[in-house]
């Protein structure tokens, strides 16, 4: 009977992988691949490894390493693949309460069936984007209330539109408010002209209110 022997295999990046893995780590998207059917964990960049403030992941699943989950995150992007990818504009991981821009490609690492994993903050976007919203809501609500007229029409490259218009509005004009817009030039005649000037020079978007009393 002879002394228990282990046999051990070990595999080191070549050099050209290491140098892209040093790249990766200089950009501040979060980067990392997972082996396609177990999503254990092959790879992460360092600025992931900051943002879920881990750093030994060899080994461990990519839910339960950033989340804390028994099993693939209900967000997760691997089930949307179709032909090796998938590219989502805005994706929320609840676990995490951020917003991201993410990609995922299959591709072979070092030879097992794996998907790299690019994805993008865009948390601070996203809830610029629902306060304008909430703005904008607070803002027709506002002037459907009003007890006078109001319209308020956006001109952008030439083309006028109706925003919001409130009911006393179309009541006093005898329109809709939809139609509303179509009136806006001949209240832009009533401008003094200084005004006009600098109204047609600005020829962006612009916002129109008008106010009947």
């Amino acid at each position: 009977r002879g002394a228990p022997v282990l046999a051990a295999s070990f595999v080191w990046p070549c050099p050209e992988a290491q140098e892209y893995a040093r790249l990766l780590d200089c950009i501040s998207s979060t980067v990392y691949v997972i082996d396609r059917a177990s999503y254990e964990l092959l790879y992460v960049n360092t600025p992931t490894l900051r943002q879920w403030n881990r750093t030994a992941y060899l080994g461990q699943n990519c839910y339960r390493f950033a989340c804390g989950f028994d099993a693939p995150c209900p967000w997760c992007s691997l089930p949307s693949m179709k032909d090796g990818c998938f590219h989502g504009e805005a994706c929320y991981a609840a676990g995490l309460n951020r917003w991201y821009t993410v990609d995922c490609v299959a591709l072979n690492w070092h030879g097992r069936d794996a998907v790299a994993v690019y994805a993008a903050d865009r948390t601070g976007q996203m809830r610029q984007q629902k306060e304008l919203e909430l703005d904008r809501s607070s803002l027709d609500s506002t002037i459907r209330n009003l007890p006078v007229g109001i319209g308020v029409c956006v001109i952008q490259g030439g083309t006028v539109r109706s925003a919001s218009v409130n009911p006393c509005l179309t009541r006093l004009l005898g329109v809709t408010a939809d139609t509303f817009a179509g009136l806006v030039p001949q209240i832009l005649e009533r401008l003094h002209p200084e005004d006009r000037a600098g109204f047609a020079a600005a020829n962006g978007i612009n916002v129109v209110a008008v106010i009947n009393a």
